[in-house]
């Protein structure tokens, strides 16, 4: 059974930042890279331990894909998945450390 994939109010302003940031230069690029985002963390749902572990905290619930230059990182619950981030990964992980503390209050599920 897929898990139940939910977006954070963070990661999504994330996207919208990473959307205009790569529409400036080109709105098709743009579209194509929150395409694939939207669709590597679906693809996850049937199996979200198949991504990595977050390198820098080693914390099996903390899961990580990467989608052309960009690291989608997600919770995975007992059967929820949230993605938490979504970042450049010459970023530093340190800058959004806080999101991961306790669960964001709203959240957009998609079933």
């Amino acid at each position: 059974m897929a898990h139940a994939l939910s977006w954070s109010r963070a990661a999504l302003a994330d996207l919208d930042e990473i959307e205009a940031y790569i529409a400036s230069q080109s709105p098709l690029n743009a579209q194509r890279v929150i395409e694939r985002v939207f669709a590597a963390a679906d693809k996850l749902r049937d199996f979200p331990f198949s991504a990595r572990m977050v390198p820098e905290w080693q914390d099996p619930q903390i899961r990580e894909t990467l989608v052309y230059s960009y690291r989608v990182i997600y919770r995975v619950g007992n059967a929820t998945m949230e993605v938490v981030a979504v970042f450049h990964g010459k970023w530093m992980l340190s800058a959004i450390a806080d999101r991961f503390e306790e669960q964001e209050q709203e959240a957009y599920v998609f079933e």
